[in-house]
């Protein structure tokens, strides 16, 4: 079911914001949940398969991929971790190894990620109506947005 609101949510976003948003990326930490989504919808049980034919519909089945309940920090809180346990997780405060590969880190592409945020942020509000590539203004303002998280 939570791949199914993800989908949804994703359509939604995508229509609204169809000139910033090139492709997604989904995730789920269930590989049955991916097995379904990358199969034909007709292979599975009938409330499964209406799910399936959804998801599929709304997000390519080629941009689902795997992220194991292990790594995935977000999914921690929802079993009950208490804080003392939480304060001394590391992947809780550092994240899954795969995110420190230069691929994801890396100063641009946090400013560049970060200024695509503020600006869908400005948009929800009504703030903004600005659409098209990032300028450098934008840029800039998801920096000073780090310097004072700092």
């Amino acid at each position: 079911m939570g791949a199914l609101v993800g989908a949804k949510l994703w359509k939604h976003l995508s229509v609204v914001f169809k000139s910033l948003v090139k492709r997604v990326v989904m995730w789920t930490d269930s590989e049955i949940c991916l097995y379904w989504i990358k199969s034909s919808a007709t292979e599975c049980k009938q409330f499964v398969s209406n799910r399936v034919v959804e998801i599929q519909d709304r997000v390519v089945p080629d941009r689902w991929f795997h992220c194991p309940g292990l790594e995935n920090t977000a999914d921690r809180l929802t079993r009950g971790v208490s804080a003392v346990s939480l304060k001394s997780d590391d992947l809780s405060w550092s994240g899954a190894r795969w995110l420190k590969s230069p691929r994801f880190s890396g100063l641009t592409r946090l400013l560049r990620v970060t200024a695509y945020v503020l600006k869908f942020l400005g948009k929800l509000g009504g703030k903004s109506t600005q659409t098209g590539p990032l300028v450098a203004a934008e840029i800039s303002e998801a920096e000073e947005f780090w310097v004072k998280q700092v």
